[in-house]
């Protein structure tokens, strides 16, 4: 259940929030009955009990991501064909980061012209896209007590908007490079912001001696081992384009992202912090292989959440998911240059 204690908000994994339980697929079943397996003798080949096999083809919410990984495997599935994603549970992805995308990925090339800002004003555009779709998320769910915590941060940033811009539009002319539009079905679909930082100014942010608005072109490090998850926001597209596909095109270029602006995403002393402004970027952050950091930032208190695959390593959801994300962001390295 998801609990709000004083400023802090914390998510637990169960159905009613935090990250969602998978479910499995129908191609489970129709795979094993193909290669003349009992459920018996699939447990036995995956690892797992024969109880496990019986939930899996039944679709049910009582798997963990690993064990249907150890299934697919054994069947010779990826991981996107042992699952599916219920939309009347999910309306987003999260529950299915980072393993959603990996079909996702492999069907984008690296981004182009079009995924950049290319002028002040294309900058000053998206970003105010981004402020307003922001606020959409703040509508979608969650208890009344972690809304109202959200939207006073919002709030506080609505009072502050010239300073908002401003400081976006410094830190773009530092390095452009650090604003990535995600395209999806020839349209913009968001908008991801990545910070190449330099120790001190990961430390401060990391302590809570800073917030993310305090972070300027002065902090900027191109080829730093320390990431600053600014933004990550998803815009509205014409069309019947589904939302999944919207979120993968966002996440797809925080992937891009990451694999650009880092020395090496795969290595020991990589490191990114992020922070929480809505409940549905608290479960995507999760969902990525951020940990809560027990740390609200000064003046919006919105909550620090920090990457590290070495950190999840007593947490096997969470070193799935850090592990997964810092591969995706290294198998892009190289065609990004």
């Amino acid at each position: 259940m998801r609990k709000v204690s004083a400023n802090r908000i914390f998510f637990s994994d169960t159905l009613s929030g935090g990250l969602l339980m998978p479910r499995g697929s129908k191609l489970i079943r129709e795979t094993r009955l193909r290669l003349g397996l009992s459920q018996l003798q699939l447990a036995i080949r995956a690892t797992v009990s024969q109880r496990t096999i019986q939930f899996a083809e039944g679709g049910k919410a009582n798997i963990t991501g690993q064990k249907l990984r150890l299934i697919a495997e054994s069947l010779g599935l990826s991981y996107d064909e042992a699952v599916v994603a219920d939309p009347a549970i999910s309306r987003d992805r999260a529950d299915r980061l980072p393993w959603s995308i990996s079909r996702f990925i492999q069907q984008k090339s690296a981004p182009g012209p079009e995924s950049f800002c290319v002028d002040e004003a294309s900058l000053l555009e998206n970003v105010g896209k981004m402020r307003s779709n922001w606020k959409l998320h703040l509508e979608r769910d969650g208890t009344d007590e972690a809304i109202e915590m959200f939207e006073r941060g919002d709030q506080m940033l609505d009072q502050r908007l010239t300073r908002y811009q401003n400081r976006y539009l410094s830190i773009w002319k530092a390095l452009p490079a650090c604003f990535q539009l995600a395209q999806c079905d020839q349209a913009c679909s968001g908008l991801v912001v990545v910070l190449p930082v330099t120790d001190d100014a990961y430390d401060r942010f990391r302590s809570g001696a800073i917030s993310f608005m305090d972070i300027n072109q002065d902090d900027i490090e191109f080829g730093s081992q320390n990431l600053v998850l600014d933004s990550a926001t998803d815009f509205p597209v014409p069309g019947n384009t589904h939302w999944s596909r919207i979120t993968d095109s966002l996440i797809f270029a925080l992937f891009c992202r990451i694999a650009s602006l880092s020395k090496d995403p795969l290595a020991d002393d990589f490191r990114m912090i992020s922070f929480g402004a809505s409940e549905i970027n608290m479960k995507r952050l999760e969902s990525l292989g951020f940990l809560d950091c027990d740390v609200c930032m000064p003046e919006f208190n919105f909550p620090l959440c920090e990457f590290s695959v070495a950190a999840c390593l007593q947490e096997d959801s969470h070193y799935a998911n850090a592990s997964t994300t810092a591969h995706f962001a290294g198998l892009l390295r190289p065609q990004l240059g």
